[in-house]
């Protein structure tokens, strides 16, 4: 992995400084790159892994929508966090809905 070391201040104590890391963006993968790649190393066209990765992506909204966390092996898994201002009544907090509402990927333990 890539990375560049960036100063940045302590936002409490102004005069203290330290490096920290941070990762390099090369560039981006489209579906039909890493469809490309998994058929090169396997026996499936890249049409049949196209075809898996997009049903794959159209399933996940639904599986968090119901309340699910994704498991995905040693990459992670999935969940869907949300937040909302806190309110007097449930009646009320049903009107004014919810703030923020996205999945999260959490790396594996």
């Amino acid at each position: 992995m890539r990375f560049k070391l960036v100063q940045k201040k302590n936002p409490q104590k102004r005069e203290e400084v330290k490096f920290y890391a941070n990762a390099v963006n090369v560039g981006h993968k489209s579906l039909d790159d890493i469809a490309r790649d998994i058929a090169g190393r396997s026996s499936l066209t890249r049409g049949d892994v196209s075809n898996v990765l997009y049903n794959f992506i159209d399933c996940l909204p639904h599986y968090l929508r119901d309340g699910f966390s994704i498991q995905l092996g040693n990459f992670g898994s999935m969940r869907v966090t949300l937040s909302s201002k806190g309110s007097e009544t449930e009646k009320l907090l049903r009107q004014r809905r919810l703030s923020h509402v996205w999945s999260s990927l959490l790396a594996p333990n």
